[in-house]
């Protein structure tokens, strides 16, 4: 069977034993997601990046560049392929759920979008096991016959939610377009530091050698209460 995505390199190394571990290059790892976060900027504001894999952006905004929300949808995947060098799936909804099972549907190097008040239709065929809800969750709505979108929005709400409780209005929402999921978007972290004033006229560096121990220990406190790290010190006399 080979290696697989994800998998233990040592179970890797005996299902192929001539493999060669490559290890990535993290500084241009770095640069790629930098680059990567100036393409999505370039097309919104407002950039979620969920992992390396996946981002939202929020489109709400009307744009003069582009005419027309494919339009900027299809300058986005071209800005990210060449950013990247990949193909990239996009997809355009009024919600988080629509616009990630429009870029599912959409083909490597394309873009999907779902048309304005007709999610609920496009929707209809998606399969309910594919619905971001509790697997036993998932696993009872099969057992009711439910396979798809479309079936569980032909069952009131009011019987959803008896039978599923809480995720009963969640999958109705899901299943009709309407998920309410804000853009949480990434914003760089403010710079963070620390500072000392030294008594009098410093004449040699030995006010400086004490006092720096004391100014390191104050910047690791503060960093660690923001949930921070460094990655740059600058030191300003």
């Amino acid at each position: 069977m080979g290696a697989q995505p994800n998998q233990d390199w040592h179970q890797a190394e005996l299902a192929c034993p001539n493999a060669a571990r490559l290890l990535a290059n993290l500084a241009e790892v770095d640069r790629l997601r930098q680059e990567l976060r100036l393409a999505l900027y370039n097309c919104s504001p407002l950039v979620e990046l969920t992992d390396d894999t996946m981002a939202y952006l929020d489109l709400s905004d009307r744009d003069a560049r582009w005419a027309t929300e494919a339009a900027r949808a299809s300058h986005l995947g071209r800005e990210v392929q060449q950013t990247l060098l990949l193909p990239l799936l996009v997809g355009v909804g009024q919600s988080r759920f629509a616009a990630w099972v429009a870029a599912q549907m959409a083909g490597p190097g394309r873009a999907r979008l779902v048309p304005a008040g007709g999610a609920a239709e496009f929707l209809a065929d998606w399969p309910v096991a594919e619905l971001p809800l509790p697997s036993a969750t998932r696993e009872r709505l099969l057992s009711f016959g439910l396979r798809t979108c479309g079936d569980c929005v032909a069952i009131a709400l009011p019987d959803l939610q008896r039978q599923l409780g809480p995720d009963g209005l969640r999958l109705h929402r899901l299943c009709l377009g309407l998920d309410q999921a804000a853009i949480n978007p990434w914003r760089s972290p403010p710079p963070c530091g620390v500072r000392r004033v030294l008594a009098g006229v410093v004449e040699d560096t030995e006010s400086l050698r004490f006092g720096a121990p004391e100014l390191a220990s104050g910047l690791s406190r503060e960093l660690a209460r923001l949930g921070l790290a460094a990655t740059r010190l600058r030191l300003v006399l």
